[in-house]
C-alpha cells in the first residue's frame, strides 16, 4: 500500500509539472486581433437617416434593424450595420485567447459630410459634427461590448475628423470630443492602472499619445497620428507645424525607450513609403513620377528616427491601403540583407476597393514582442459567404514568421518564386476577383523595399532593366 500510495504521488507531482509545463508554455505567445479601415457607412438606408440624427447612439441598433436591405455590402460599397455585426461577432469568438486589440484606423466611412448633408438636407456644422460623434461613440462602444475587457489600442485614420477626410485640426475640436470617449470604449479596462493622464496628453491636443504595453514585458505603445504628415495634409511643412512638433516627441519616446530598454509596438493609420497606386498612374513609359505617402521631409526623417533606434522597435502596424501588405525599412548604405524594421498592413473591414472584408488574429512572442503568426479572416463576398472563415495562415504559406527577420526573406522570393508571387498577389485583395494586381504587381514589389523616392526608382529601372 505505501509503495501505491507513493506511486499515486509521483504521477500526481508529474502530471501537476505538466500542467504548469503546458501553461507556461501557453503563456509565452499572445494572441492579438488587428482591425483596420471599418469606414462605418450608417446611410445605407435614406429612410432611417433623420432618425439617427434624432436619437442617441445607443438607440441606433433598433433603428438599424428597420432597415430593409439585410445584406453584405457588394463590392466597392462602405461596411454597412450588416458587416459591422458580422465583424463583432467573429473578434468576439476569439475573445477568449486574445490579450488585446491593434485599431489602426478609420471609423467614418468616405465622403461622410456630403452623405450626411445628401441624405438630412442640413448644412450646419454643429448637427453634422453631432451625427459624427454619435457615430464614432455607436462603432467604438459596440466594439467595447463585444470584446469585454480587452484593450483596443489605436491610430486615428484620415476619415476621422469634423472637417472631412485628410482636415484632422491639430488642438481642435475633433480632439478634445473623442478623448474621454476613445480612451474608456477602447483603452481602458477595469482592473489596470489609472493610464488616463499619459493618454490624454498629448493626444486631446494632437491625436498620439503612448501608454504602457501590458502585453509584453517592459512595452510601450505609441498610437502615431499620421495625417499630419500625409501629402493630401494642407499644412505647409515648417519647423514648428504639427507634424514637425510629433516627429520631436516620437524622437523623444525613441531616446527614452533606449535608456529603459523598451519595446516598442507603433500604431499608424498611413504607412510611410511610396504611393504606388499614384505613382503608377501618373507615371509614363519615360517618365516615372513617384508620390509619396507623406511629405518628403517627414518621411526622410521618420524612416532616419527608425534606423537609429530600430533595436527598440520590435513591430510596426498600418492601415490605410485596405490590402494585405508590409513594408520593410532598409539600411541602404549598409550590405546587411536583412531589414531594420517592418511595417505590417491590415487589410480593410470595407470593401469599398474591390477588396474582401477583413480581420487577422496575430501571434505575439511574450519576451520579445516579435509576431510569429498572422491568421487572416475574411468574407468572401462573391461566394456570399455568411460568415468570417480562415483565409490563410502566414507560416503555413511562406514557411517564415511574419516579422523582421521573416518578412527579410519572403520579400526577395517573391521576385524569383512564381507561386510564392502568384499567392502574394492573390492574397493582396484579401482573395478577391473584384480587383487585382497580377499586371502591375512589379510596381507594388517595389514599394514594399523602397520607401523614398530616389531608392525606388533606383529599384524600379534596374527591375526593368533585368527583363
Amino acid at each position: 500500500m505505501k509503495q501505491i500510495k507513493q506511486m499515486r504521488n509521483v504521477l500526481f507531482l508529474f502530471c501537476a509539472g505538466l500542467v504548469l509545463l503546458a501553461t507556461s508554455c501557453a503563456k509565452e505567445n499572445h494572441q492579438l486581433i488587428s482591425v483596420s479601415d471599418i469606414h462605418f457607412n450608417p446611410f445605407q438606408d435614406s429612410l432611417i437617416v433623420a432618425q439617427l440624427a434624432k436619437h442617441p447612439s445607443k438607440d441606433w441598433d433598433g433603428i438599424f434593424a428597420q432597415m430593409k436591405n439585410k445584406n453584405l455590402p457588394e463590392y466597392n460599397e462602405e461596411c454597412n450595420p450588416i458587416l459591422f455585426d458580422l465583424l463583432l461577432q467573429a473578434m468576439s469568438e476569439k475573445k477568449d485567447d486574445v490579450s488585446a486589440v491593434l485599431f489602426t484606423g478609420d471609423i467614418l466611412c468616405h465622403d461622410f459630410n456630403d452623405l450626411y448633408e445628401q441624405y438630412t438636407g442640413c448644412e450646419d456644422n454643429k448637427s453634422r459634427d453631432a451625427f459624427i460623434y454619435k457615430t464614432m461613440a455607436y462603432v467604438s462602444s459596440k466594439m467595447k461590448h463585444s470584446l469585454g475587457q480587452i484593450p483596443i489600442y489605436f491610430a486615428l485614420g484620415n476619415n476621422d475628423s469634423y472637417r472631412g477626410d485628410y482636415a484632422l485640426e491639430d488642438e481642435g475640436e475633433f480632439l478634445k470630443s473623442t478623448c474621454d470617449l476613445f480612451f474608456h470604449n477602447f483603452i481602458h479596462r477595469k482592473g489596470r492602472g489609472d493610464e488616463y493622464p499619459q493618454f490624454r496628453h498629448p493626444y486631446a491636443d494632437h491625436g498620439y499619445y503612448s501608454v504602457e504595453n501590458p502585453i509584453i514585458d517592459k512595452g510601450r505603445i505609441i498610437g502615431l497620428n499620421t495625417n499630419f504628415f500625409s501629402t493630401n495634409n494642407s499644412d505647409s511643412i515648417w519647423e514648428e507645424s504639427p507634424a514637425a512638433v510629433e516627429l520631436d516627441w516620437l524622437e523623444n519616446q525613441f531616446k527614452t525607450a533606449e535608456a529603459n530598454d523598451e519595446k516598442l509596438w507603433l500604431l499608424l493609420h498611413i504607412p510611410p513609403g511610396v504611393n504606388v497606386y499614384s505613382t503608377e498612374h501618373c507615371s509614363k513609359a519615360d517618365d516615372l513620377q513617384v508620390y509619396l505617402q507623406w511629405k518628403a521631409p517627414y518621411n526622410k526623417r521618420y524612416l532616419s528616427l527608425v534606423k537609429r533606434y530600430h533595436k527598440n522597435i520590435t513591430a510596426s502596424f498600418a492601415g490605410h491601403t485596405h490590402m494585405d501588405d508590409f513594408r520593410l525599412i532598409y539600411d541602404k548604405e549598409s550590405d546587411k540583407k536583412e531589414a531594420l524594421d517592418f511595417i505590417h498592413i491590415t487589410p480593410s473591414v470595407s470593401p469599398v476597393f474591390g477588396n474582401n472584408p477583413v480581420f487577422q488574429v496575430l501571434s505575439i512572442d511574450k519576451e520579445t514582442g516579435n509576431l510569429s503568426e498572422a491568421l487572416t479572416y475574411h468574407v468572401d463576398l462573391k461566394e456570399a459567404q455568411s460568415n468570417f472563415e480562415e483565409e490563410y495562415s502566414y507560416t503555413k504559406t511562406y514557411h517564415r514568421a511574419p516579422n523582421v527577420s521573416g518578412l527579410s526573406r519572403v520579400y526577395p522570393k517573391l521576385l524569383r518564386n512564381t507561386n510564392w508571387r502568384n499567392t502574394y498577389i492573390n492574397y493582396y485583395p484579401s482573395s478577391s476577383k473584384a480587383t487585382s494586381i497580377e499586371k502591375d504587381w512589379e510596381w507594388y514589389w517595389v514599394g514594399i523595399g523602397n520607401l523614398n523616392a530616389e531608392d525606388y526608382k533606383v529599384a524600379y529601372k534596374g527591375l526593368q532593366e533585368e527583363e
